[in-house]
């Protein structure tokens, strides 16, 4: 095997070492990290300001709080500070950081304290790092401060060691993604004498703070865990450099893990512990929500939705799948995806009659790790499902009538049959009760089905008593058959209602596929994607092309879009940004530039469960699909057209270029003869001819130029036939009049003909060209005439070598010529087609034997016969 060569780079370190490099178009963050509060972040922040104002930044206090300390509010002296934006909120008036005051302002650096604040309602973005992902977008470096509580993979662990829920978080992707970070450490023993002495709180919520959360085992464990995360942090910085700097090492072998989420509220710690074994294993990990055909409540349906996103924020891909089992389809997604973990949740009850979610787990994982997380009393038990509508008393009602009619059938055939063979009358109305009406129904009719046999068909009648024992464990199992029946029928009857409801949605992706394949133009596209989604969603989706002058949009809405289209990112009701807006747009981008290329946007009461946002985000992909598609499709004709307009100039070029020089040499030498007359010793004669020369020479230029232009004008469309009523005699005898071998022509028209509707200029170059054309290619007599009938048919003849059948409908093409030993530009007949074209006639060209003749076909003025 060759040994590496020493010293030679990877090229994905290479590749890394040259992003890394390259000048940068996005701010950068630094973020000042503590422990707890008082530990001097804002202190930190506002003396690297006064260092960066001093090097001759441009620097702005965008939002601090100085929380009444005398040496924090002295240091804001001396840096400008942004004023904040008032809002009204529940009758009080709420200041908040000023984000489009900042980016109009565009400093270079901007101070906003407190990262992980959540905003005001009403504010664009929920949290204030949204704010400042958006400055840094802009370009605008940002110093910041977070406490390391605030950290949302830590979340419960920071329950654990101080019993106290932090509200306020934010995703550990921020922390990861800043440029620099400071740690600000101070020895727990220091800060509480600082909490004392009124430096931190003042004295009334000083008191309260030391008895809870800043006592000294909380203090100490927050900073080992701030001194961890930045150690971490540290670390990858070392492995980012030798990356970068293709320094050998011990690189870590990547794992790939998932976890299953719901909506029972354990999924979160789920969600939290993932992220923090993703973490130091290094792995990629997913979040997975299963469907297995039940019916879940408008309120599990929004916890899933909150869980999905919550991973999202935490850096997972998220995936809604389908299956039989939760533990079938995570083991079938594991497989698929190469995944080596999967993290579940311990369950705190055991249930004897059926396994648990692990167990299932381990059964089916084979090779797969399954990593188990425990959980709280009453916080892992699961979330029953519930239908969306409560079942109607009348489904019950039916149930018991359907058992009285079995009962009521029995009683003729009861003298037949013994009990044992009744009870399978009583299982096929259970099975048909669970089939129409689900687990409810069926459940009441096995009751009621043991109860009515005991009752009627078991000896003693009419009687629960029982007079033989063996008919107990008769009862009892028909009661566990109707019921496991029952359960087993309902639960496929809601998975064929799944497994319907995905072959809808894939015969309507099916469908609009299909519709885009025939799509011509963008606004055809959003039209059919609107339209699907339409109906799939059973909302009004509306497509917003990218120009968002076309919108007509109300200006609530219109703020949403604009800012879900200028970021490229989801914005709307049920997503991170402006989550209070009444509406929803998905941006439609493109799938390898990221360009936007429209976006969706549709009117909502309450968020998308994960199922239909996937399914929106499906339409979106399509949609980007067909317009990239119709993008490529139009830049293809573009370079069509281009290569073709390339190859007429060089045509046009090698065509004209001998006709252009021949007149201009021989005008030239006319002309120079002309001025060296005294030296020649020209007689009149000879003075004659060489004007005449020169005359016919620039007539002949004339052409040629006009015959470009001509071609020019029908080619842009610019010509126009003014037609009128008017008389084919004076036509062709004004056209005689341009001829320069008007002898050589025969006119035989017919007398009293009618008036043809024309445009009397444009029909005279037409039999100008035509006639030119014949005295040019035949050195005998050139006829002209009309043959009247159901239109008026102009004839030009010639008496040459005719045209052969094969070139009789590529003459009247552009630069085409029969012989190419005459001169020409191949202009001329393609000129007459367009301009006869043009006043609603038709050219054709006929042999004649010998010759060839070309028949103008026009309309009369008057009908005639």
């Amino acid at each position: 095997m060759p040994r590496k060569t020493e010293g030679r780079p990877d090229p994905q370190a290479l590749l890394a070492r040259v992003e890394h490099d390259a000048a940068p178009t996005r701010g950068r963050l630094k973020l000042f990290l503590g422990y707890a509060a008082g530990v001097g972040k804002t202190y930190a922040m506002l003396q690297a300001a006064h260092a960066e104002r001093a090097g001759g930044r441009d620097v702005l206090v965008g939002v601090l709080e100085t929380h009444q300390r005398a040496a924090t509010a002295a240091l804001l002296v001396g840096l400008p500070t942004l004023p904040q934006r008032k809002m009204a909120h529940r009758d009080i008036v709420l200041e908040e950081f000023d984000l489009d005051a900042c980016l109009a302002r565009h400093p270079q650096l901007v101070l906003v304290d407190e990262l992980a604040h959540t905003n005001a309602p009403g504010s664009r973005h929920r949290k204030r790092y949204q704010d400042v992902e958006e400055l840094l977008e802009a370009g605008i470096d940002v110093y910041s401060t977070l406490n390391i509580q605030h950290l949302e993979s830590l979340n419960d662990v920071v329950e654990q060691i101080t019993g106290v829920r932090v509200r306020e978080t934010l995703p550990d992707k921020v922390l990861e993604t800043a440029s620099s970070l400071a740690l600000i450490d101070l020895p727990p023993e220091e800060l509480l004498l600082r909490l004392k002495r009124g430096q931190v709180y003042q004295p009334a919520k000083a008191e309260a703070a030391a008895r809870n959360f800043f006592r000294p085992g909380n203090l100490t464990a927050l900073r080992e865990l701030a001194l961890r995360q930045t150690a971490d942090r540290v670390d990858d910085d070392v492995l980012s450099y030798m990356k970068r700097r293709s320094i050998s090492g011990p690189w870590p072998v990547t794992d790939r893990l998932v976890v299953a989420v719901g909506p029972s509220p354990f999924s979160e710690r789920l969600v939290r512990a993932a992220r923090r074994l993703a973490e130091a294993l290094s792995a990629e990990w997913f979040a997975v929500s299963v469907r297995t055909g039940q019916t879940l409540s408008v309120a599990a349906e929004d916890r899933i939705v909150r869980h999905l996103q919550l991973a999202e924020s935490l850096g997972a891909r998220t995936e809604v799948v389908t299956g039989l089992s939760i533990s079938e389809a995570l083991v079938t997604f594991a497989e698929k995806n190469n995944i080596t973990k999967i993290v579940a949740g311990k369950p705190l009850v055991n249930r004897w009659w059926s396994s648990d979610l692990v167990d299932q787990l381990i059964r089916r994982s084979g090779d797969i790790d399954i990593f188990v997380v425990s959980g709280k009393p009453g916080e892992t038990a699961p979330t029953p499902p519930a239908p969306a509508r409560p079942l109607p008393w009348s489904r019950y009602l039916q149930a018991a009538s359907v058992v009285v009619l079995a009962t009521l059938l029995c009683f003729p055939i009861s003298h037949l049959l013994t009990p044992t063979n009744l009870v399978m009358v009583y299982l096929l109305v259970v099975t048909l009760i669970a089939y129409w009406w689900g687990r409810g129904p069926s459940a009441l009719a096995s009751a009621l089905s043991v109860a009515v046999l005991d009752f009627y068909f078991v000896p003693p009648f009419y009687t629960f008593v029982v007079s033989d024992h063996e008919y107990v464990l008769t009862f009892l199992g028909l009661l566990a058959v109707s019921l496991s029946i029952s359960g087993l029928t309902a639960r496929s009857h809601e998975q064929a209602a799944a497994a319907r409801q995905r072959e809808e949605e894939t015969a309507a992706l099916f469908a609009l596929s299909r519709a885009l394949g025939q799509a011509l133009d963008e606004q055809e596209i959003g039209k059919i994607v609107a339209d699907h989604a339409t109906r799939q969603l059973k909302q009004p989706v509306q497509f917003l092309p990218p120009d968002s002058g076309e919108w007509e949009l109300p200006d609530a809405q219109r703020a949403v879009a604009l800012w879900a289209l200028q970021h490229g990112q989801l914005a709307g009701k049920g997503s991170e940004t402006l989550a209070e807006a009444e509406v929803l747009c998905l941006p439609v981008l493109s799938i390898e530039k990221r360009e936007v290329l429209g976006g969706l946007l549709l009117p909502l009461e309450r968020p998308l469960s994960p199922v239909r946002l996937r399914l929106l985000e499906t339409f979106g992909r399509q949609a980007a699909l067909a317009l990239e598609r119709s993008r490529l499709s139009i830049a293809a004709r573009e370079s069509d057209l281009l290569k073709a307009t390339e190859r007429l100039q060089t045509a046009l070029l090698n065509s004209i270029s001998h006709d252009l020089r021949i007149p201009l040499v021989s005008i030239s030498g006319t002309l120079q003869a002309l001025r060296d007359e005294p030296d020649q010793h020209l007689n009149p004669e000879q003075r004659q001819a060489l004007l005449d020369n020169a005359l016919s020479e620039s007539d002949r230029l004339n052409r040629v130029v006009g015959n470009l232009l001509h071609m020019t004008r029908l080619e842009s469309g610019v010509v126009q036939a003014n037609l009128q009523p008017q008389e084919l005699g004076e036509i062709v005898e004004m056209t005689m009049t341009m001829l320069r071998r008007p002898a050589r022509v025969r006119v035989e028209l017919p007398p009293d003909l009618p008036l043809v509707e024309v445009d009397f200029g444009l029909l005279q170059q037409v039999l100008a060209n035509l006639l030119e054309n014949a005295l040019k290619y035949s050195e005998g007599p050139v006829e002209v005439g009309v043959w009247p009938g159901e239109r008026a048919e102009l004839w030009v003849r010639d008496y040459g070598r005719g045209v052969p059948e094969a070139e009789r409908e590529q003459i009247f093409e552009r630069f085409y010529r029969v012989r190419a030993d005459i001169s020409g530009s191949g202009l001329g007949l393609s000129i007459c087609k367009g301009l006869v074209e043009a006043q609603g006639g038709t050219i054709r060209v006929e042999p004649a034997d010998p010759g060839a003749r070309f028949v103008v076909a026009l309309n009369w003025d008057q009908p005639h016969e």
